[in-house]
């Protein structure tokens, strides 16, 4: 038998997008929401029988920024999800699934904050994340395999003048995988 498959259905929504801004002068912030979805139903059929396929995916984009302190704050706080979920049903109308569920973060923090004395501190604070998670089910059951890395660096310095008189950084990772747990961390 040769094997053939073809497109049974296709649904695409139109992407959403909002922006959304309020300023005065270099202070003010930022907001950008985005979001879209697809569908898509699939057959094919080979010896094996045939097999139907249905996928969804949607993808949301989240991004919030602020600047004060005469733009010398800036404030970043952005999510990137990313889900996806097939389904795949045999000739016997058992169905076999696998989900996917991603989500990336980014926040930023920094400023210069006056101390007085012609000094001034430097603070930056920074955050990267990734959370994954992935199910796979049949009739025989479902297993679920997580993923959580969570990085978290901050520093600051002190300047006076025009030289730098004190600072520190650290850094902390946390990685999470089927529940185990790893933290390191540094300072500088």
């Amino acid at each position: 038998m040769k094997t053939e498959g073809k497109l049974l259905k296709y649904s695409c929504s139109p992407l959403f997008l909002s922006v959304l801004t309020n300023f005065t002068g270099l202070d003010g912030s930022f907001i950008t929401n985005d979001s879209r979805s697809i569908t898509l139903t699939g057959m094919v059929k080979s010896s094996y029988g045939t097999i139907t396929t249905n996928l969804s995916q949607s993808l949301r984009y989240r991004n919030y920024m602020v600047m004060g302190n005469e733009g010398n704050l800036k404030i970043v706080d952005q999510i990137i999800e990313f889900n996806d979920i097939v389904d795949a049903i045999t000739p016997s109308s058992s169905v076999h699934s696998l989900e996917y569920f991603k989500k990336y973060l980014f926040q930023w923090y920094t400023d210069n904050v006056d101390q007085g004395n012609q000094s001034y501190a430097s603070i930056s604070n920074l955050t990267l994340g990734l959370e994954e998670k992935r199910v796979k089910g049949s009739k025989y059951g479902s297993s679920v395999s997580p993923v959580n890395n969570l990085l978290n660096m901050r520093g600051y310095v002190i300047v006076k003048g025009q030289l730098v008189v004190k600072g520190l950084g650290s850094t902390q990772q946390v990685d999470k995988y089927n529940m185990s747990v790893l933290s390191t961390g540094q300072r500088i």
